[in-house]
């Protein structure tokens, strides 16, 4: 059992208002799944806690574009509203600290 979505720790998923359906939507490259769940410590995985995966998700105000930030590379890519294409990535404001 993996311990993110079907589609890995950089998918993004939708919600389909009319079947009820989860189903992806668009997916980063944030890092690759390295272990499954499990009970207990997961010594595998533990030396990439916090490097892999997805951060915050916000939209903007106009409803245009889908920001998203991967851990990985610790970019912020900003995606296409309604499609999920890519449209650039850019480094957040503390990326030098």
């Amino acid at each position: 059992m993996l311990s993110t979505g079907p589609s890995g720790p950089g998918a993004i998923y939708r919600l389909d208002l009319h079947t009820g359906s989860i189903v992806p939507w668009s997916w980063i490259d944030a890092g690759p799944e390295v272990h499954a769940m499990q009970r207990g410590f997961d010594e595998a995985a533990a030396p990439r806690a916090g490097k892999i995966g997805l951060g915050d998700i916000e939209i903007d105000e106009a409803g245009t574009s889908l920001f998203v930030v991967t851990l990985a590379d610790r970019l912020i890519y900003r995606l296409s509203l309604p499609d999920g294409r890519v449209l650039c990535a850019f480094a957040n404001g503390a990326a030098r600290e």
